[in-house]
């Protein structure tokens, strides 16, 4: 945590919020001005401000903006998964106030899109060749709930049940990939 997470109202100070964007209100140094918009995009696709010498994730700032303190131990997660939409300078990190929340590290995982390497097509899904077994996982707070299947299409339908009883708002098929 860096000074700004620490103090709301020294961010509010230095910023204003527009539509889901930082605006430099009480610049740092002499290349800003005021009005422009704050920070750039890291080659992860989130939006980061430095200040003086520290940088801070945009969605961070922004969700203390409005809610105060990040707590301890919780995250920021984006709930539609985009933490990027458009181009730098064309206004839209998708950091709108409504699409952060809270999250455990556990339910911001449950939330994350399926991986490109992924060759069931379906998170928390795998084939295990030496027992012909489909194997469907989940895990929340370090638990792991596993089971093993014949068919492909209950491992999936267990597996979302489970997201939904597991983790609620954060099951990723509640938004668009």
């Amino acid at each position: 945590m860096n000074i700004l997470e620490e103090n709301p109202d020294l961010l509010r100070s230095i910023f204003d919020y527009d539509d889901g964007n930082l605006i430099w209100k009480n610049p740092t140094n002499s290349k800003i001005y005021v009005g422009d918009l704050a920070g750039w995009i890291q080659p992860k696709g989130y939006l980061y401000i430095m200040y003086y010498g520290a940088s801070c994730a945009g969605h961070r700032l922004i969700y203390t903006m409005h809610h105060g303190i990040i707590p301890d131990g919780l995250t920021i997660d984006h709930k539609n998964r985009n933490k990027y939409i458009g181009l730098f300078g064309k206004l839209q990190y998708d950091n709108h106030i409504d699409n952060l929340r809270l999250a455990t590290l556990s339910e911001q995982k449950c939330n994350q899109k399926t991986y490109a390497n992924n060759t069931t097509g379906h998170k928390g899904i795998i084939w295990y060749k030496s027992s012909n077994l489909w194997v469907a996982q989940i895990n929340k707070d370090r638990k792991v709930y596993k089971k093993y299947f014949q068919d492909l299409d209950k491992a999936v339908e267990w597996r979302k049940s489970m997201e939904v009883q597991l983790h609620e708002d954060f099951t990723g098929d509640l938004f668009t990939p």
